[in-house]
């Protein structure tokens, strides 16, 4: 059968909800999407650098300082500054130097807080968690695919899974591997698709290579913090359950 699924644009990506075993449920599914994807608008509009009214923008503005703003920005910063700890400075919110701030409009903006590298992962799993694990304690199982960040929910009585393909980072039209998760999370970052756009903290550069690391993990917030972290720089090992499913950097 046929899983349910319904996209939408958020963030800059296409964002995409599977759902198995809909049956006569899909009217709850229908209402607990809608909800999902508003949660998503919200995070968009609270944390896009590229919005010039979001709160972030604004902090990066000096408008107003951290406090003024929504609960969820302090939430975040204290994840973020968690993030950088776990990771010995590998992956870093804070104080970028100027050169290497995100670019709009052809201007670097003057945001020394751009926690871009983890509020993806971070609002897709707030999100699901919220919406979507109803779903599966109503036997459906649940993913969604967040431009190649997955989470996967699996139902007790659906033996299958969830498949997750993992391009490969020097032709993506190739699967370089598939691995299967029941319950968990997959996440990848690299610049294949983008560009030399991962900024490493412990080098004060892009990072000098090309190509993409992909990271699994129990819970996509962790999963996407490690594999920005572990992609920026090659020393690092992934904790909170985290591992590497396929390093596929190249040096420059």
């Amino acid at each position: 059968m046929q899983p349910w699924v319904h996209v939408e644009q958020i963030m800059g990506l296409p964002i995409s909800l599977h759902v198995r075993g809909v049956g006569e449920h899909q009217g709850c599914v229908e209402k607990r999407a809608t909800a999902f994807f508003e949660h998503l608008k919200r995070a968009d509009h609270i944390f896009s650098l590229w919005r010039p009214d979001s709160d972030i923008s604004r902090l990066a503005r000096g408008e107003v300082g951290v406090a003024q703003l929504d609960p969820l920005v302090n939430k975040v910063w204290e994840l973020a500054e968690h993030a950088q700890q776990a990771t010995e400075g590998a992956y870093s919110a804070f104080g970028l130097s100027d050169d290497y701030r995100p670019i709009i409009n052809g201007k670097h903006v003057s945001a020394h807080f751009d926690p871009t590298g983890l509020v993806k992962g971070w609002a897709v799993e707030e999100a699901a968690t919220a919406e979507l694990e109803r779903l599966v304690e109503l036997g459906m199982s649940v993913c969604v695919n967040a431009g190649g960040d997955v989470w996967m929910r699996t139902a007790e009585n659906d033996p299958e899974g969830w498949n997750v393909g993992i391009e490969n980072a020097a032709n993506p039209q190739e699967i370089a591997t598939v691995i299967k998760v029941r319950n968990g999370a997959v996440a990848t970052s690299g610049t294949y698709a983008r560009g030399q756009h991962i900024y490493s903290p412990l080098l004060d550069m892009p990072a000098p290579w090309e190509g993409s690391l992909t990271v699994s993990g129990p819970t996509l917030t962790w999963a996407d913090i490690w594999a920005t972290a572990a992609f920026a720089s090659p020393e690092v090992t992934p904790d909170h359950g985290c591992t590497v499913v396929i390093d596929q950097r190249k040096a420059y």
